[in-house]
């Protein structure tokens, strides 16, 4: 087994509750949606979010393998809000010069900032499309799905070409970076993604997407355990 093919097993023994033991003295998930279900609904009554349409109940068929019973399986509306960055058009864009994300700063290994542009946001745009520490990053188009956590305070806004999920009630962002990550390698981003030549994540495709989420002293476990083996990967890689 290489190194590629050692971190694709180790991250499926993630998701599906094989890396690390449970403990039975964890809050359980259903616990876990029932705060942010009360969060997300305090949210919409302060009007900082919008209230969704219901999302449909779960079939047996879509179940793409066994997780542990403490576990839930939920897609992203359930867990957080998400949202695709501002449409630039500096032929109209107005207001104060800010940095932005975009693709090509959003990389498995993190952010990078060596290129950074600018551009015009409002103050509305500035609101709504500034970046807070947790939020997690996925490209739309090019390398869809491509994910990484924004771990930072410093001001920076993020365009159209990603989704920004801003997850409740504790959640790690870093569990779902990892299973974004095995989820890319196991093509089912690719057939969420909507196109035929080029692949575009949409924003219905990726509330399609179901995502196993275990209790929030789990995902820390699983995190820590990940990071643990990684190294282990890339050596076998050289």
């Amino acid at each position: 087994m290489n190194g590629k093919q050692l971190k694709n097993s180790i991250l499926q023994w993630a998701i599906q509750g094989k890396l690390v033991p449970q403990d039975p003295n964890d809050e359980p998930t259903s616990v876990l949606l029932e705060r942010i279900r009360a969060e997300k609904a305090r949210l919409v009554k302060e009007k900082k979010i919008k209230k969704e349409k219901p999302l449909a109940e779960i079939s047996e068929d879509e179940i793409p393998f066994d997780i542990p019973k403490s576990w839930k399986w939920v897609r992203i509306p359930e867990i957080g809000t998400s949202s695709l960055g501002k449409t630039l058009n500096k032929s109209i864009d107005a207001g104060k010069e800010v940095p932005y994300l975009c693709s090509i700063n959003v990389y498995w290994e993190g952010i990078n900032l060596d290129q950074v542009k600018t551009a015009k946001f409002s103050a509305l745009d500035m609101e709504k499309y500034l970046l807070q520490r947790g939020s997690l990053l996925i490209c739309e188009g090019g390398d869809v799905g491509r994910s990484a956590v924004w771990d930072s305070d410093t001001e920076m806004y993020y365009q159209n070409a990603l989704h920004c999920v801003r997850f409740l009630g504790g959640i790690n962002p870093y569990y779902f970076r990892y299973c974004f990550e095995l989820y890319k390698g196991n093509k089912i981003l690719e057939n969420a993604s909507k196109g035929m030549t080029i692949k575009h994540l949409v924003q219905g495709s990726l509330y399609s997407i179901l995502f196993p989420l275990p209790p929030l002293a789990e995902q820390k476990r699983i995190v820590a355990k990940i990071e643990e083996l990684l190294p282990l990967c890339d050596r076998l890689r050289k």
